[in-house]
């Protein structure tokens, strides 16, 4: 709680978000949506600081994770 109330006081993050950028844009995304992503991302870092501050944080603690596989065969005469 600390180290994120010091980020924030610092207007650093746990995120870099000229790093973001540059990938998210590199991979194909539009900066505008990027940008805008951001800005979400930096609101709701400065909720949660708000939140510590006024003793009202409160957080499940849990993530959820799920990856997804697929394939595609170059030559489906090969599959019947």
């Amino acid at each position: 709680m600390e180290q994120l109330q010091t980020w924030y006081e610092q207007k650093e993050s746990i995120f870099n978000f000229d790093e973001i950028r540059q990938l998210a844009v590199a991979g194909g995304a539009d900066d505008s949506f990027i940008t805008s992503q951001i800005e979400k991302l930096k609101a709701n870092f400065k909720n949660i600081i708000e939140s510590i501050r006024n003793k009202t944080f409160h957080s499940g603690g849990g993530r959820l994770t799920y990856i997804t596989w697929g394939w595609k065969p170059t030559n489906i005469s090969n599959l019947i």
